[in-house]
């Protein structure tokens, strides 16, 4: 009995001296600019194109391919941004649907990895994440964001980042001050 007592004794000052001497990673958005380059009032609908290849070999999608990470998984964050917004979002077979006055209403987004940038003596690193979005009809760019995030995982930094691009995207009237 006082065998065991003493073998979970140090397996416990084990622990905890293995988490005393952990670094930790404080989230953190390093870059976020984002800038409209023609009003965006008039859009209601939205498709996310699917530039993101998670079969392409290079860099961090590899890593998101080997940790199990799905794009639906990071899209949702551009779907909750925009439709705060009030816009929809669609698939490419809705849009194809839609008639021409609903389509002039249109917005195309892509996103994309576009860096990854060493902050921590440690190896540990911000991912930074890009957006474009366009009018679905005429290819003219409507709005266009970076974002730089470190987080805790891959996942935390693609998420921080995406929402770092889209800080500045917001269609909605900022609030009167109440002083």
């Amino acid at each position: 009995m006082k065998r065991s007592y003493l073998i979970l004794t140090v397996f416990v000052m084990l622990a905890i001296l293995g988490v005393s001497c952990a670094t930790t990673h404080l989230n953190t958005t390093y870059h976020s600019d984002g800038r409209f380059y023609q009003p965006a009032q008039k859009y209601r609908f939205a498709v996310i194109k699917r530039s993101f290849d998670m079969a392409d070999n290079t860099g961090s999608q590899l890593a998101l391919v080997t940790s199990g990470l799905r794009v639906g998984d990071i899209e949702a964050v551009i779907r909750g941004h925009i439709l705060k917004n009030g816009i929809s979002t669609l698939n490419e077979q809705e849009y194809g649907k839609l008639k021409r006055n609903q389509k002039l209403r249109c917005l195309l987004i892509e996103w994309g990895i576009s860096g990854r940038n060493a902050r921590d003596k440690d190896g540990a690193y911000s991912q930074e994440v890009t957006v474009g979005i366009t009018d679905a009809m005429s290819q003219e760019l409507v709005y266009r964001g970076i974002g730089e995030y470190i987080g805790q995982t891959e996942i935390d930094d693609l998420r921080g980042a995406l929402l770092a691009a889209l800080k500045n995207f917001s269609m909605l009237p900022d609030k009167p001050d109440n002083r």
